[in-house]
């Protein structure tokens, strides 16, 4: 073994151990500094484990929405950088890190790292982020300091529970509302996390609580809260593998409107509303234009009276549409913007 190799394999923290003849000479990796640790796809530590332990690696992770992860860790330069590519399905396409620091292959860290994340749709975020791990105990800290993420963790058995501040994400961008969240990260490539932000004064009086689930499969659960002096707002989200969201509550205090949409990831869907205070009943066709389709419950049944007795058929009710025919013309081409809000702990 070389001189430059065996400064290599010391700043990854091997030097001194005896070579595993199963693997043909590789250095065998030190006793972990804390046994509970597992596999994550932002976790460098566990990409260069999952290599020929050269600092280089290209494997398949857990999940169905990541296909590939590759890369590598330099020790003479202290450097890194990996990309994650994802299934042709998945509504995020890709991700790139860069960056640099010490990465034990004990599991500890003190590492910075750049990460951009890429949609289908052109959408980019970025993350600058300081990584310090010793043992069990991890800290983070986003960059700028401003937008908050004090994160810290610690590793147990079968869980990685964490406290930190971050901005909460509305419809795939960072607010300035920043939220203490309360997450666990687990083995089998789930997580959870509730969210809550809080603002009071005179003329504000706002909170906000988001639980959210997600899974290495690319799919997202979210329950939202939200109250104020003039709103109110409670819904459940459903994120598909392939970005398709699903979305069903309610919105405002008077009237109260029960809403129910699909839309696709670029957008593109349909849906309907209804008020039980007012007896209206709007169906919502989503897209570059959005249009909402009303009507009076009183008058729709009025109207299909008429039409049976007009034409002499029968007509189909559901959720106040009519399934055979046309519906009565436009009374709204306006959608409530805020019905489409999609609040989450990540704008990704």
């Amino acid at each position: 073994m070389n001189v430059s190799k065996i400064a290599a394999l010391s700043l990854l923290g091997i030097v001194g151990l005896t070579a595993s003849t199963a693997n043909a000479g590789l250095p065998v990796p030190p006793t972990p500094t804390c046994e509970h640790r597992f596999d994550w796809p932002d976790d460098p530590a566990a990409h260069v484990l999952n290599g020929p332990l050269d600092g280089s690696f290209d494997y398949d992770f857990l999940g169905s929405a990541i296909a590939n992860v590759s890369g590598a860790y330099s020790a003479d330069t202290m450097s890194l950088w990996w990309d994650v590519a994802f299934a042709q399905s998945a509504y995020i396409v890709d991700t790139a890190v860069t960056g640099g620091g010490m990465v034990g292959l004990d599991g500890d860290l003190m590492v910075g790292m750049t990460t951009t994340i890429t949609d289908s749709q052109g959408r980019v975020w970025e993350e600058n982020v300081r990584r310090m791990r010793s043992g069990c105990d991890e800290q983070r800290i986003l960059e700028p300091t401003t937008l908050g993420l004090s994160h810290t963790g610690t590793w147990s058995a079968g869980r990685y529970d964490y406290e930190e501040q971050r901005p909460l994400a509305k419809n795939h961008s960072v607010t300035t509302l920043i939220a203490d969240v309360v997450g666990t990260l687990y083995p089998d490539g789930s997580s959870e996390a509730v969210a809550s932000y809080y603002q009071s004064g005179q003329e504000a009086n706002t909170s906000i609580t988001v639980t959210e689930q997600r899974n290495l499969d690319g799919e997202r659960w979210t329950h939202l809260e939200l109250s104020s002096l003039d709103a109110a707002r409670q819904y459940d989200t459903y994120v598909a593998p392939d970005g398709t969201i699903t979305q069903e509550g309610y919105f405002g205090y008077d009237p109260q409107w029960d809403y129910s949409v699909t839309r696709d990831y670029a957008g593109f869907g349909e849906g309907w509303m209804e008020s039980g205070d007012t007896e209206q009943y709007c169906y919502l066709e989503i897209g570059v234009v959005c249009t909402r389709t009303c009507w009076i419950l009183e008058e729709i049944e009025e109207y299909q009276e008429e039409l049976e007795e007009e034409q002499g058929i029968e007509w189909e009710f559901e959720f106040g549409m009519y399934v055979d025919g046309l519906p009565p013309d436009d009374v709204d081409n306006y959608c409530n913007s805020a019905l489409f809000e999609d609040y989450a702990v990540l704008p990704y």
